[in-house]
């Protein structure tokens, strides 16, 4: 949440030293999920001119999104879309429009699918023998949905990347959260974007690489 509102910041800044009115931004946090990333950006980037929309593929978790948007007082700040990653943003786009976004978040699912395996065998084990191991339980709790990235964990992130062209203005940042191990795979996908594209990777607090920060040079 940092990076995006340091973001915004920036070219707020960017735009009152050039002596103009700052212009609305479009945002978007794919996979929203309970929405706490999209309610947190509209809530605390209050005094910045910004078109938020969040998608999800679960309807269940959108309804969610949207009643915590009302009980934050945000919820004329943020669209809610359903579908599948970016699908609701680049339906209504015509062929050859302009990317037309200049941030987006996201944090899908990254858990390789026989790591949520394990952990659930394990947990059912721990179950039985009275042990209780809280990063498998965790694991365990959670919906299949909310954690399941595929066979090596990327396969959502490397969709939503391949579609950043068509999404991301020149200029504009792309936020993706990612797993443990995971840092150098991610940075690849984004080179094989081509030329203009870099992946700037940041550590969480406990200094562990966990987010990449993709721009389009313009």
């Amino acid at each position: 949440m940092e990076r995006a509102l340091a973001y915004l910041a920036d070219r707020s800044a960017a735009s009152r030293l050039l002596g103009r009115s700052p212009q609305p931004l479009s945002a978007a946090e794919i996979g929203t999920g309970s929405g706490a990333l999209a309610v947190s950006l509209a809530a605390e980037s209050s005094g910045t001119p910004l078109r938020l929309v969040a998608t999800d593929i679960s309807g269940d978790a959108l309804a969610v999104a949207r009643a915590n948007a009302l009980r934050q007082g945000v919820g004329a700040r943020i669209g809610f879309l359903h579908g599948d990653l970016a699908e609701p943003l680049l339906a209504s786009r015509a062929p050859g429009d302009p990317p037309h976004l200049d941030l987006l978040l996201a944090n899908l699912p990254y858990v390789p699918s026989d790591d949520i395996d394990a952990a659930r065998a394990a947990a059912s084990f721990q179950a039985g023998s009275g042990r209780r191991d809280q990063s498998v339980v965790g694991i365990a709790a959670e919906p299949r949905r909310a954690l399941d990235g595929g066979a090596d964990g990327l396969e959502l992130i490397r969709r939503l990347v391949a579609e950043l062209p068509r999404l991301m203005r020149p200029a504009g940042a792309a936020l993706l959260e990612f797993g443990d191990g995971q840092a150098a795979a991610v940075a690849q996908l984004v080179d094989g974007l081509g030329l203009g594209w870099r992946a700037t990777i940041h550590a969480d607090l406990s200094g562990r690489p966990r987010v990449a920060e993709v721009r389009r040079g313009g």
